[in-house]
């Protein structure tokens, strides 16, 4: 037997729509701070927030910070995207990131 398919009442579509531009903010904000949305599962906490910062710190004050501290914030970005690396990454590694980082939100606040 055929049966017919029911259509969602409002509140069941208001359900689904609300799901799915959560789904679709959540997307955004992990593509912005260069977490890829399939791998999220795999790491530990601090490599997911040692990138994040380097990736703000990067966009928004990669001009107050030495050649040295740039090419460190590029290379640990480059591992951390990457799944079978980020398994690899130690914990100072992640600590020495978001200590550059914070030094660079020090400087941009001197600054203004």
């Amino acid at each position: 037997m055929k049966y017919k398919k029911k259509k969602p009442t409002p509140k069941q579509h208001a359900i689904a729509r609300k799901i799915h531009i959560d789904t679709q903010t959540a997307n955004q904000w992990l593509r912005e701070n260069g977490i890829g949305r399939r791998n999220i599962h795999v790491g530990t906490p601090e490599v997911f927030q040692a990138l994040k910062l380097a990736n703000k710190a990067i966009k928004q004050h990669g001009y107050l910070l030495s050649d040295e501290q740039l090419q460190t914030l590029y290379q640990f970005i480059v591992d951390a995207r990457r799944v079978d690396r980020r398994l690899k990454i130690p914990q100072g590694r992640c600590y020495k990131v978001m200590n550059i980082t914070k030094q660079a939100i020090r400087k941009a606040a001197q600054y203004r």
